[in-house]
This record gives C-alpha cells, structure tokens and sequence, in this order.
C-alpha cells in the first residue's frame, strides 16, 4: 500500500513569471547510496555548459537584486544607505584571437578587473557570466550597481587583458593601442528589467564548452532569494484570475506549473496585498546587502566590569598607588 505524505502548495513571484510548486512536508529520509550519489554530484566539477538548474539559480539571485534597486530608486521615502546603486550592464571581449585557455583568462584577466571596479568604482555587488563567440573568443555580460564612464571601464579592461598580451596583438594588426573592447550601458529605467537581463544571462555557454566557471557573483548576492508565499485563499484567489488571463503563457508537468507574463503590473492591479508583500520582500533585499552590517561580538573590545574600569581610573589619577588590574 502507498503511502501518501502530506504536502503543500508554494507560490515563487517574479516580475514576469509565476511558479508553483509543492512541497513535502516530512520528507522521507535519504538513503547511504542517495547521500553517496549527492557527493558525486557536487566535487565542483564544471560541464562547459550552463543548466536548467543553473539559470534557475542565476534567476533566483538577480530578480530579487535588480527588482530591489529599481523599486529603491523609484521610492519617494528612500533608505538611507551610505552607497545608492546604480545598475550599469558591461559586455567584454577579447580584441584578438583567444591564445589561453578560460580558466587563465578569467584568472588573470576578470579577476583583475573586478578587484579594481570594486576599488577604484565603489562597486559592491556583481555578477557575470561568459559565454563564447561564433570566432571562439571567450567574452562576458557582467551587471555591477556603480556608474562608471565607459572611458574608464574600456581602459581598465584593456589594462586586464593586456597582462596576457591581448592588446598588443591587437596592435600588431591595427596599429594601435585602443581597442573597442567593451560595451556599456545603463539598465535603470527599463520597464521589464528580469526579462532585458535574463536575455544575455540566460544563454550562457554558446559555440563550445567552457573550462570552469560559467558565471559567479559577489558573496552577498548569493544570501539572496526570490518572493514565495505558501498558498492561501488570496493567491489562490490570484493564480486562478492570472490562469484565465489571455495575457498570460502556461507550462506544466507533474512538479511545476508556471505562467509566463507580467506578473508584477497584473498583481498591482488584482492583489494589493500580495502585491505590498512583494515590494516589502524586495525591500528587505535591498537592506540585506546595501545597509552597513551591525558588529559581531567578536569585533567588539571585550566589556570591562564596573570593578575593572574603578581600577583603571585609580591608576590613571594616581599613578603611584598602582593598584593591579587583571587586565
């Protein structure tokens, strides 16, 4: 006889799309040879390819950081943060044939450039992701949340590239030492901002496989998650007048049911509730990773006692009695 385990529905809410999924309440316990396979799995291994679960993930990190800056500077009341970002989008490519392999070229080349955004551009949070042209030249889409002059981004990326020879081979046929390497736009005032980015992110990979990392993103970025709602009368309320919207594309199988549109408008319109409850999620986003993190107790100067600190003031008025402190 099978046993049914008791399991509930979840809402996941981006900007343009739905999903709906269940979850099992009390999992049944792994196996020893379903932990054994799970280790096999994640020894950090990369394919050269980017995975439905990988664009999932990408998904999940940039909706709630892109949708959290964007409603931030739209806001009349703002939080005070010591850094307002502002989303910029860079494409950087190699001016000659690629003679490295990936690995080196994001070792040497990407990391370089990305300590120096941080350092010379105030820039916190990133994320980029490479994928290869139809001439086999490695190049990245990289989102960072500073304004920079594409005067600078060109020249720092030239910089980068150049400690593996990329410039003056270059050179060698244009005669000079300039190349258009990169491209750079703002991504602030777009209207549908998760569809604009997942565009480029999303094809990842491209003519052939890529050694290493496909894509990455600053450590704060990854604490990020996307707005879900255990489903109650109001989003089911929701998800029922979206599933009879001709606005709206639907795909399902045995574990997902998603809808495809614009979800974030259609909910301002038929759920204020949920709708407030999503601007609140990415409001707290926003803080998560832009206001200062309050000091652990370890970075505090350990407290004194009242005894201690009488002790110290003796000391200091009088320095001839010098009474002994345990610190």
């Amino acid at each position: 006889m099978a046993i049914t385990l008791p399991e509930y529905e979840v809402a996941r809410l981006y900007q343009n799309s739905l999903v709906i999924y269940k979850v099992i309440e009390f999992p049944p316990r792994k196996t020893d040879r379903q932990k054994e396979n799970e280790k096999n799995l994640t020894r950090g291994q990369f394919n050269g390819y980017l995975s439905v679960k990988g664009k999932s993930r990408i998904k999940k990190i940039l909706s709630p950081w892109l949708n959290s800056v964007i409603e931030y500077r739209k806001a009349k009341a703002k939080i005070v943060v010591p850094k307002r970002p502002y989303l910029t989008f860079i494409t950087l490519t190699l001016p000659a044939a690629q003679k490295h392999n990936d690995c080196e070229i994001k070792r040497v080349a990407l990391n370089y450039f990305l300590i120096n955004l941080q350092r010379r551009y105030n820039v916190q949070q990133y994320f980029w992701i490479c994928e290869t042209q139809k001439n086999g030249n490695l190049h990245f889409h990289i989102i960072v949340d500073s304004y920079i002059k594409w005067q600078s981004v060109r020249e720092l990326w030239n910089v980068s590239i150049e400690k593996l020879g990329y410039v003056s081979a270059f050179e060698v046929e244009h005669k000079h030492r300039n190349p258009n390497s990169t491209d750079i736009h703002k991504i602030q005032n777009l209207d549908s901002i998760e569809s604009y980015v997942m565009k480029y992110v999303s094809k990842g990979g491209g003519e052939r496989v890529i050694r290493g990392k496909i894509w990455d993103c600053s450590k704060d970025l990854k604490k990020l998650k996307p707005y879900e709602t255990v489903i109650d009368t109001e989003t089911a309320a929701l998800i029922n007048k979206i599933s009879h919207s001709i606005n709206f594309r639907k795909f399902e199988d045995e574990k997902i049911t998603v809808f495809s549109g614009d979800i974030l408008g259609f909910t301002s319109v038929h759920s204020r509730e949920i709708y407030r409850k999503l601007l609140t999620h990415w409001s707290e986003c926003f803080k998560e990773i832009y206001l200062p993190k309050p000091k652990s107790n370890q970075d505090r100067p350990p407290i004194e006692s009242e005894k201690v600190q009488y002790i110290r003031s003796i000391n200091k008025a009088s320095p001839q009695l010098e009474i002994d402190c345990p610190f």
